[in-house]
């Protein structure tokens, strides 16, 4: 996966839960107002959360809403591209489930 940046002041970090408190793991682009792109690796199947970690002058993760979940599955076999489709983006909301049919009653 690859963040590019083209301004403001914003880093990349990793962090251990879907919260934005959540421990940090790893640091893939320090804070900087400079451009970059942070290209990272998803070897292993697993959610990974990541982040902008800047507070100042307003928390971007938490009122910026500067937060990715990226979920990955199938990462072990690389070499052999997978049949089924993509999965949709997640937005975090789960649709309601169907009600299932009631029987009618036997005569």
């Amino acid at each position: 996966v690859s963040f590019v940046k083209a301004s403001g002041n914003h880093d990349v970090v990793e962090v251990a839960g879907d919260d934005c408190g959540a421990a940090v793991l790893a640091v893939h682009q320090p804070a900087t107002r400079d451009n970059f792109t942070a290209d990272i690796t998803l070897n292993s199947d697993g959610t990974r959360v990541f982040i902008c970690n800047v507070t100042s002058p307003r928390d971007h993760c938490k009122e910026g809403n500067m937060k990715v979940v990226v979920v990955t599955a199938g990462c072990g076999n690389a070499a052999t591209p997978s049949s089924s489709p993509s999965p949709e983006p997640t937005t975090g909301i789960s649709p309601s489930p169907s009600p299932s049919p009631v029987p009618s009653p036997d005569p």
